[in-house]
C-alpha cells in the first residue's frame, strides 16, 4: 500500500482520543472567530477574524477542530463549504506560547522546552489530518495572500475557487527559520514532495494561475472589475457548487474528491535503493534521510578534499572531466565536461561527480545555492545519451540520491537536447529553467527502469513516465512545463542574468540552517503513511527548529520591520550571482557555452552543475 491515508479509520480514532472530548458543536456554537452552521446536507464554515487576517490563533484552531470532529461523525452532511471574511482566507498560524490546553498540561508536568514545543504543534497537525480524511466533499472559496497553515488548509480541500486577482499562496516558511511545518501533510499529499521543495526552498509566491496548474486551485474567477465583486462571485460560486455536489450520490462525490483516502492522487515518495541499502541490518522503523546521506557518503568510497582545498583546482584529480568551483557569492558550480561526439557518461565522470557531491554535502555554511547548467553539443545525440557499462547502477543511484539531497536549493538550467542520465538529473533539481529551444527525449531510459522509478516518477507520475519511455517522443520545454518537470521557459542568452538575480534574492531571504534540514524532513514525511507517530515526529522537528537561534532571529523581522536576520543582514552574508560581483566569474560558468572558449582548449561541450 503506497497511499498516504492507509488505516485512516484507526488513526482517526487515535487522534480523536488524543484530542479529548470536544465541548462545542453546531448546536451550542459560540466562537466569534469562526462561523459554523449546518443546513440540510451542507455545512458552512467561515473564518471570521479579519483583525488577524483569519490567522490560526489558538482560539480559531480549537474552533475549527471542534467543527471538524463533529463532522467526522455526521454522515448526514455531504458537503462542507469553507469561506472567509475580509481580504484574506487564512494568513497562517499565530500561536501564543503556552496558550493551549495540551501545552499547559505539558508545562505542569515539568516538560522540557522541546516537549512543550511538541505539545504546542500537535493540535495543528491533528486538525490537518482530520481535514484531509473528512468523509464529506470540501469546497472552499479563498482570497488574498495565504501563508503557512493557510496553504495547508487550502490543499486539504477537494475543490477550490479563487478570484484571479490578488490571490496567491506564499510559501515563506524558510524566511521564518522553518522550511517545514506540521501542517504540510496536506500540501505534500496534494502536490508531492518534489513540487513542495520547488515552492519552499525558494520562498516561492504562487499566483492563482500557477496554483491552478499545480492542482491547489480548481476554478478561477476571471480578473476584471472591482475586487469586492470578484470575492462575492467566488463565494456565490462555492455555494452553487456545494449544492451541485450535494445532489449527487456518495460514490459520485468520492470519485470527484482530490484529498484523503478516496481522492489523493499523489503516491508516497519511492525510496531510492541507496537509502534502503544504507540502513544496514535494521530494516524497520521510519527512514532517517539525514543518516542515510551520512551512511552513503561513508560507504561510497569517495571522501572529497579537506575544507581548505574545496572550490579550487588543488588536490583535484578530475580536472579533465569534472570541476567544482565557486561563482558569485555563496554560489557553487560543478562542471561536467562532455566528450564529443557522444556525450557519453562514463566511470571517470561518475567518480568526479561523486567526489564533488561529497564535498558539497560537507560545505554547509560556505554554499547556499547550487546552479546547474546542462548543455548538449549540437553534434551529439543529447546530453548523456547513453551510460557506460563501466558505471554500476549502485553508484549511479548513490550519485543521483546525493544530488537530490544536497542541503541547499538547486537551480537547474537546461539548453539543447536532454536524454538519458541528463533527464534523470533534471528530475533531482528543485527548480528547472529551460531554454525555449530545449528538448527532452525519454527513449533511452528503458534500460534504467529502477532509477526512473526512484527519481523521475515522483516528478511525472508513474503513468506519464511509462507512456513517455514506451513511446519515446521528443518533448519540447513547453510540453515538459505542462507535465511539471520544467518550472520556467526563458531565453538563456537574454534573460539568464535577471533570473539569477531574482533567485539569489529569494535564497538570501531563506534561513540556511532550516533549508539544510528541510529536504531530509520532507523526504521522511513523504515516504510515510500518516499516523499519530508521524504527526508527533513532524511536531518534534518543528519544536527543534523553534529552539534554533536562527528561528528567533527570523521571527523578529515580523514584529520589527527594520530588522534583517543575520543570514541576510550584511553584504557578505547574501547570495549574489557572479555577474553582480566586482570580479566576474570565468566565461562559461553560468551561461551557454556554445560560443565561448571551452575548458582546457578542447572542443567538448560542458554540463555545468
Amino acid at each position: 500500500m503506497d497511499r498516504w491515508w492507509q488505516n485512516f479509520g484507526d488513526v482517526g480514532k487515535e487522534i480523536l482520543c488524543f484530542l479529548g472530548e470536544r465541548q462545542c458543536n453546531s448546536a451550542n456554537w459560540d466562537c466569534d472567530t469562526v462561523k459554523y452552521s449546518i443546513s440540510g446536507a451542507v455545512a458552512h464554515l467561515k473564518l471570521d477574524d479579519t483583525r488577524t487576517g483569519n490567522a490560526l490563533t489558538t482560539k480559531t484552531l480549537s474552533a475549527l477542530t471542534d467543527a471538524v470532529v463533529e463532522l467526522h461523525g455526521r454522515p448526514d452532511v455531504k458537503v462542507v463549504v469553507f469561506t472567509a471574511s475580509g481580504f484574506y482566507f487564512c494568513s497562517g498560524g499565530a500561536f501564543a506560547p503556552g496558550d493551549s490546553s495540551s501545552t499547559a498540561a505539558a508545562e505542569a508536568a515539568g516538560a522540557s522546552q522541546e516537549e512543550l514545543g511538541i505539545a504546542a504543534n500537535m493540535p495543528l497537525a491533528c486538525l490537518v489530518y482530520l481535514l484531509n480524511t473528512m468523509p464529506q466533499f470540501k469546497v472552499a472559496s479563498i482570497r488574498g495572500q495565504s501563508m503557512g497553515a493557510g496553504n495547508s488548509i487550502i490543499a486539504s480541500m477537494d475543490y477550490v475557487i479563487a478570484p484571479e486577482q490578488r490571490t496567491s499562496l506564499s510559501f515563506k516558511e524558510a524566511t521564518r527559520g522553518l522550511a517545514a511545518c506540521t501542517s504540510w501533510q496536506g500540501v505534500i499529499s496534494k502536490i508531492g514532495v518534489m513540487q513542495t521543495r520547488r515552492c519552499v526552498l525558494f520562498a516561492q509566491d504562487i499566483t492563482a494561475a500557477e496554483a491552478l496548474e499545480l492542482g491547489l486551485i480548481h476554478e478561477l474567477i476571471p480578473a476584471g472589475g472591482p475586487l469586492a465583486s470578484a470575492l462575492r462571485a467566488a463565494d456565490e460560486r462555492a455555494a452553487e457548487k456545494s449544492l451541485e455536489f450535494a445532489s449527487g450520490t456518495d460514490w459520485e462525490r468520492r470519485a470527484l474528491k482530490t484529498t484523503g483516502p478516496w481522492g489523493c492522487r499523489t503516491r508516497l515518495l519511492p525510496v531510492a535503493k541507496a537509502v534502503l541499502d544504507s540502513r544496514g541490518p535494521s530494516k524497520h522503523g521510519p527512514l532517517d534521510f539525514s543518516s542515510a546521506v551520512g551512511n552513503i557518503i561513508a560507504s561510497c568510497g569517495h571522501k572529497g578534499r579537506p575544507s581548505c582545498a574545496r572550490f579550487s583546482h588543488e588536490m583535484w584529480p578530475h580536472t579533465n572531466r569534472v570541476l567544482l568551483e565557486r561563482a558569485g557569492q555563496h554560489v557553487a558550480v560543478l562542471r561536467l565536461l562532455c566528450q564529443a561526439p557522444r556525450c557519453h557518461f562514463d566511470r571517470p565522470l561518475l567518480n568526479g561527480l561523486l567526489d564533488a557531491l561529497v564535498e558539497l554535502h560537507k560545505s554547509v555554511g560556505k554554499v547556499r545555492l547550487v546552479c546547474i547548467h546542462l548543455e548538449s553539443l549540437p553534434t551529439c545525440a543529447g546530453c548523456f545519451s547513453d551510460i557506460g557499462s563501466d558505471c554500476p547502477e549502485e553508484a549511479l543511484d548513490q550519485a543521483l540520491f546525493l544530488l537530490q539531497m544536497l542541503p541547499f536549493p538547486v537551480l537547474g538550467i537546461v539548453d539543447g537536447k536532454m536524454t538519458g542520465l541528463g533527464v534523470l538529473m533534471c528530475a533531482t533539481f528543485d527548480q528547472l529553467l529551460a531554454d525555449k529551444a530545449a528538448t527532452f527525449a525519454f527513449a533511452g531510459l528503458s534500460s534504467c527502469s529502477s532509477l526512473c522509478a526512484d527519481f523521475l516518477a515522483p516528478r511525472l507520475s508513474e503513468e506519464t513516465l511509462k507512456q513517455l519511455v514506451e513511446e519515446g517522443p521528443l518533448k519540447t520545454a513547453t510540453e515538459m512545463k505542462a507535465l511539471g518537470l520544467v518550472l520556467e521557459i526563458v531565453d538563456l542568452k537574454c534573460d539568464l542574468e535577471s533570473v539569477l538575480e531574482r533567485v539569489c534574492e529569494r535564497v538570501s531571504s531563506c534561513a540556511p540552517n532550516a533549508v539544510a534540514q528541510s529536504k531530509a524532513f520532507l523526504h521522511q514525511v513523504g515516504t510515510c503513511t500518516m499516523d499519530l507517530s508521524v504527526l508527533r515526529s513532524m511536531s518534534r522537528h518543528l519544536a527543534r527548529r523553534q529552539l534554533d537561534p536562527e528561528f528567533a532571529d527570523s521571527i523578529r523581522a515580523i514584529s520589527e520591520k527594520d530588522h534583517r536576520p543575520a543570514y541576510n543582514r550584511h553584504p557578505h552574508s547574501r547570495v549574489i550571482p557572479p555577474h553582480m560581483l566586482a570580479s566576474p566569474a570565468p566565461v562559461g560558468l553560468l551561461v551557454p557555452s556554445r560560443t565561448s572558449t571551452s575548458l582546457e582548449g578542447s572542443s567538448s561541450g560542458s554540463v555545468m552543475i
